[in-house]
């Protein structure tokens, strides 16, 4: 499925974003 070659580029970024500040401490915001 070519599809699926662009949706995986784009959801690589968000999870790595969303994963990041999710696994790390509550930041003093």
């Amino acid at each position: 499925m070519p599809s699926q070659s662009p949706i995986s580029g784009i959801l690589s970024p968000v999870r790595l974003r969303v994963i990041p500040p999710s696994l790390l401490p509550a930041h003093p915001s």
